[in-house]
């Protein structure tokens, strides 16, 4: 009975072995292609960062044209403003030509009238004495005579003078509508050159965002801040260094105080002018000091997206992200977000949009001195006991604090890929908003089995497809917010705070319970609904599958 039992067990063991060895063998093989995949990746990555810096070149050799046909532009201008002052000089002597001409005509005129007056005078004297005496009336005679062919010169001349001024005058009309339209043509391109002037300064304008920055000295090692009327000149000028860098645009020369000071961009220091006292400065964003973009760049952003996505490293924030995806939520759909995983993430650096999101809160603060308002911040509710998204708010801050005066909250919003890149470059926009249970706004949640529901291309509802989805991590500012005790279909106001004053909630919240004219009676998932887009901004965009 003991040798039987030996034998099984030994044949239970090589069982067990083999099992083990063609376990390995498998997850070997595994390996194998998954590493062959990752090879592919790689070669992927490095196929379309050829293709990005192929693109890039193209847009620069596309400015440098842009560049070329202006100057070509401002030296037409130029040689056209010359010949068009040559013709208006010359019109200007034809004009005075033409006054000489008409002087000497009144002249004339003055002259015959003078001689024909004194001529009649003399011609009744010499009558009357013609009756006694021959002689004077021989020597009158005579000179009637001369005087006759004087006026006859003098009316000759008045003549030669009236041909002369009706030839100017034939002269001069084609002269003046060319003139007309040289200065009609002179109008239309002045015209043209004003408009390209405004698109460039438009283009310059939207991707040179200045709003927000400040400049800094250094002493004894040591920031100072530089007084705001000195920012104000600044800026433009180092604006214009970044637009064209050249050593025209390179030197600033500014007044503060009595005191000269130049600035010097390329080795960003400012020289005393008597003192010759250098001193290092720099420009400050204003931006969260997790961002990576140095200001420069930032304040020359345009409309490319990839300077806009910077990578995030960072593993422990990886793995935060891994647990809010797939945390188990009370939810119907929690089960699903226990097969997510994330592929990539990015944290947003947009200067313009973060100045605007920053702008907003600064009105919501005065909003709520002027109304006398005191925020009581919201609860986060995710259905678990140990919600990951309550307990890491400021692992996802980007090093600056949420503010708490008006309830800044990071919260979830689930999208496709093509709408995250268009909040990405322009941020939230509460027009795209279709299924709007509680109003017009943005929707965001403290769940990630909620916002999945909206991160499928193909299906309306939450799904196990293999489609990669996107996640984006905001901050939103909730400020004095409404809670929802039924739903607001069809409703583009927010909910009023005083019906006298007519100031409306700064945002909704909606908190998992009943809710009256609710399809199913009862809210499942913790909602959050603002109504102004400035409101949030995209920190971190996530790509994750099922």
């Amino acid at each position: 009975m003991s040798d039987a039992s030996e034998s099984g067990l030994e044949q239970t063991r090589s069982a067990l072995i083999e099992a083990l060895k063609r376990s390995r063998e498998t997850h070997q093989k595994r390996r194998q292609a998954a590493e062959e995949i990752a090879v592919q990746l790689e070669k992927k990555v490095v196929q379309l960062e050829e293709s990005l810096r192929t693109s890039e070149e193209v847009l620069a050799n596309e400015r440098a044209n842009l560049s070329c046909e202006r100057k070509k532009l401002d030296a037409d201008l130029q040689l056209f403003k010359s010949s068009w002052e040559a013709k208006i000089g010359e019109s200007l002597e034809l004009e005075a030509a033409l006054a000489s001409e008409k002087d000497q005509r009144q002249n004339a005129e003055k002259h015959f009238q003078s001689f024909k007056s004194s001529w009649e005078k003399e011609r009744s004297g010499i009558e009357a004495a013609l009756a006694s005496e021959k002689d004077k009336r021989r020597k009158a005679q005579r000179l009637i005579d001369d005087m006759l062919q004087q006026k006859a010169l003098l009316e000759a001349n008045l003549e030669h003078a009236q041909n002369r001024t009706l030839r100017l005058q034939q002269d001069f009309a084609p002269m003046e509508m060319r003139l007309k339209s040289l200065v009609e043509e002179n109008a239309r391109l002045q015209a043209d050159v004003q408009k390209q002037q405004a698109d460039l300064q438009w283009r310059l304008s939207c991707t040179t965002m200045s709003h927000g920055a400040s400049w800094q000295y250094q002493v004894e090692g040591s920031w100072e801040n530089m007084p705001p009327r000195m920012n104000e000149k600044l800026l433009p000028a180092y604006l214009a260094y970044l637009h064209k860098p050249t050593e025209e645009t390179r030197y600033a020369t500014l007044d503060s105080g009595g005191t000269c000071r130049i600035y010097d961009f390329e080795q960003m220091q400012q020289v005393n002018w008597e003192t010759q006292k250098k001193r290092q400065v720099r420009i400050v964003a204003g931006v969260p000091e997790g961002w990576e973009t140095p200001a420069a760049s930032l304040l020359q952003q345009c409309s490319h997206l990839r300077p806009l996505y910077v990578k995030e490293r960072d593993p422990l924030l990886l793995a935060k992200v891994q647990d809010i995806l797939t945390e188990h939520s009370s939810g119907c759909c929690g089960h699903i977000m226990q097969r997510a995983t994330v592929i990539s993430m990015y944290r947003i650096e947009n200067y313009r949009v973060w100045r605007g999101y920053k702008a907003r809160l600064e009105a919501l603060r005065q909003e709520h001195t002027s109304y006398k308002i005191a925020v009581t911040p919201a609860e986060l509710n995710t259905g678990s006991s140990h919600s990951s998204i309550a307990r890491n708010q400021c692992m996802f801050d980007c090093g600056e604090a949420l503010a708490e005066d008006v309830d800044e909250k990071i919260l979830l919003h689930g999208t496709t890929w093509d709408n995250a890149d268009s909040i990405v470059m322009n941020g939230f926009d509460n027009r795209t908003c279709i299924r709007a249970m509680y109003g017009e706004g943005v929707y965001f949640a403290s769940a990630a089995c909620k916002s999945h529901q909206y991160t499928c291309q193909a299906h309306a509802k939450a799904c196990f497809c293999n489609h990669e989805r996107t996640l984006i991590i905001a901050r939103v500012a909730l400020g004095d917010a409404f809670y929802a005790q039924e739903t607001r279909q069809n409703q583009r106001r927010p909910p009023v705070r005083n019906q006298k004053l007519g100031d409306t909630y700064d945002s909704i919240v909606v908190n998992p319970g009943p809710i009256k004219r609710h399809p199913h009676g009862s809210q499942i998932h913790q909602e959050f609904v603002i109504c102004d887009k400035g409101q949030a901004y995209p920190c971190y965009v996530v790509q994750y599958k099922m």
